[in-house]
């Protein structure tokens, strides 16, 4: 139920309130609703003069509608968290993203619709929301995050020239993001895919030297044994199927996952 704003439904004269003794402590106001006494208000509009009527008025009612209007958006943020937390598929988080889309959940609740459509297949709708997020949340911190998972969107496409320029730019602009060591393997993964594994296996091998303790380096040195083994099976093949299409085509790239 909505609170009034203006408070006019209010009785004009209140009713006496109830003896306050010391043991009595104070009752929190609910979010949204202010209390103010428009007798005492009225009373001293009477006794003042009119030339103190309208800025006083004005004054009071815009306080009125401040705090009903911090109610009404208390009010989203919590349906919008609760939708949140719930979500177990993308109708909530659908939800969110077209009705509360002014609160602090529906950057999020936009992020995991557009992983979801990517782990669905759905590449076209998640690169999609993750513009629509650039667009609406153009300083958000987890712009880059959007970012990211367009280019992912494109390699999963099969674009991947596209997506290893992507990559490369990524890295060089945003050197010290999280993100960061995904673009260089995702780079590397672009160009195995193009059939330029000695430059895929140099892009894993700096890497691993330069990020030793990084969780990515596990990937890197992975992919570079596979490329190993995709050689030992196509060395082992007749001449003729050796010079056939890839056996070993770049695995899809990874969801990336929100982290502040």
């Amino acid at each position: 139920m909505k609170n009034d704003p203006s408070g006019a439904d209010r009785e004009t004269k209140q009713a006496a309130a109830p003896a306050v003794t010391e043991a009595s402590e104070p009752q929190p106001i609910p979010a949204g609703v202010q209390v103010f006494d428009w007798s005492a208000i009225w009373e001293t509009v009477k006794t003042q003069g009119k030339s103190w009527a309208l800025p006083i008025l004005v004054v009071v009612v815009a306080l009125a509608g401040f705090y009903g209007y911090r109610g009404y958006r208390e009010g989203k943020e919590q349906k919008a968290a609760q939708l949140l937390v719930s979500a177990r598929d993308l109708r909530p988080l659908q939800d969110i993203v077209a009705h509360y889309s002014k609160t602090a959940s529906a950057p999020t609740a936009m992020l995991i619709m557009g992983r979801e459509m990517y782990q669905s297949g759905d590449y076209a709708g998640a690169v999609s929301i993750y513009q629509r997020f650039e667009k609406e949340y153009p300083k958000h911190p987890w712009k880059t995050t959007a970012a990211m998972g367009q280019i992912q969107c494109m390699e999963a496409m099969g674009q991947v020239t596209e997506a290893a320029a992507a990559y490369t730019r990524f890295a060089q602009e945003h050197a010290g993001h999280y993100l960061a060591p995904l673009a260089t393997i995702g780079r590397a993964r672009c160009l195995t895919s193009m059939g330029r594994d000695e430059e895929a296996r140099q892009v894993y091998e700096e890497f691993i030297a330069a990020n030793p303790k990084s969780p990515w380096a596990r990937d890197a040195e992975d992919a570079i044994a596979e490329m190993k083994r995709a050689k030992r099976q196509v060395l082992a093949l007749p001449p003729t199927e050796a010079l056939g299409p890839r056996l070993t085509p770049a695995a899809a790239p990874k969801a990336v996952t929100v982290q502040p």
